[in-house]
């Protein structure tokens, strides 16, 4: 793998070579890598219920106030963090009286139902935050899971042209000349008919036998002035 002063001679030799050639359009050429992130294990999640019933809207309302705050702090005091409680849409429904014969029902009050979702680091906090959430009045408490995180190609694209930009900058800089805007940006694999670079190359040669992460390398070029 190419080290840092070795990535420098290489860049130099390419600057001065453009220079050479085209006095009036000086460029500089580096090559950015991104490799994706491996996916994170899937976190383990609490899908909570706060219901209330009241005979009127505004004490429903009121009411749910009350007991998702006295939930959360349960929550909280359990051993979630406040940024991983994430409140749901608040549904309401009316409570209909059909005890009279011959009257149509008439509305006796109204419920509240407030789910929140809950994200733990681990399993051990687990049954900390189910009792925590039934002893402060949630109506349901079941178990779930999220998704991993993982680098999506949009992402693997801007990393890949961030990491080309910080080598062009440094480069510029120890060159004694402006890094100015981007002139063409290339796929290294398409650009080669598909042979691989010097770097995956390499990759490959320390990682053999085990699963590779998608990655992507760029030949990206700068003008300078």
């Amino acid at each position: 793998m190419f080290s840092r002063s070795r990535f420098l001679i290489l860049a130099a030799i390419l600057f001065c070579a453009g220079s050479a050639s085209a006095q009036n359009a000086r460029t500089i050429s580096v090559i950015g890598h991104a490799t994706e992130k491996a996916s994170t294990a899937p976190q383990r999640t609490l899908q909570i219920n706060v219901t209330c019933h009241e005979a009127t809207a505004a004490l429903a309302f009121a009411r749910m106030s009350d007991a998702l705050r006295s939930v959360k702090q349960a929550l909280v005091t359990a051993g979630a963090e406040k940024k991983d409680i994430t409140e749901g849409a608040v549904a309401m429904s009316a409570n209909y009286d059909y005890s009279k014969p011959g009257v149509p029902p008439t509305i006796s009050g109204y419920q509240l139902s407030q789910p929140l979702t809950v994200q733990a680091e681990n399993d051990q906090v687990l049954p900390r935050l189910i009792d925590a959430a039934t002893t402060a009045g949630a109506s349901s408490v079941s178990l779930g899971s999220a998704a991993g995180e993982e680098t999506s190609d949009a992402g693997l694209l801007k990393s890949a042209l961030d990491d080309a930009h910080e080598r062009a900058t440094e480069l510029a800089k120890a060159s004694g000349v402006t890094l100015g805007d981007v002139v063409s940006v290339a796929n290294v694999e398409e650009a080669t008919g598909g042979a691989i670079s010097e770097r995956q190359r390499e990759d490959q040669e320390h990682r053999q036998g085990t699963p590779q992460p998608k990655s992507l390398e760029l030949k990206v070029v700068y003008s300078v002035h």
